[in-house]
């Protein structure tokens, strides 16, 4: 399975979102089976109805559970690790969506207002497509 994680600022918008997720399939050559983010109150409907948007599962994780997966991300925010003790929402929320075992496949990657990072599970090779 593959996961984008989802990170972004309070000036994220829904086409913001939708927007970033497009460009990170491209550059990536990934494609989605999910979204995942931190609950993170009104953050999450822009993140929501992205997802609707783009017709991809989205999961929303408590903070607990990203920060179980902060040892296995590969870039550090400062605003990030002082705002919820994760050094990459996105990475650690792509980490979470793709399970025990998991890795990531493209580090935390900046789109305007939203961050974009892409976990892939244990079961699946780089392509996206299940063994």
């Amino acid at each position: 399975m593959i996961v984008f994680g989802v990170g972004t600022t309070s000036s994220a918008k829904d086409d913001d979102i939708v927007a970033a997720i497009l460009e990170a399939e491209r550059t990536s050559s990934q494609v989605a089976d999910s979204l995942a983010a931190m609950r993170r109150g009104v953050l999450d409907d822009p993140i929501r109805r992205a997802g609707e948007m783009l017709k991809r599962k989205t999961i929303l994780f408590d903070q607990e559970s990203v920060q179980a997966r902060s040892r296995d991300c590969l870039t550090h925010s400062a605003a990030s690790l002082a705002a919820y003790g994760v050094p990459s929402v996105s990475e650690a929320a792509a980490l979470a969506g793709a399970g025990d075992g998991s890795h990531l496949i493209v580090a935390r990657h900046v789109y305007r207002a939203v961050t974009i990072a892409v976990a892939t599970s244990s079961d699946t090779t780089p392509t996206g497509r299940s063994p």
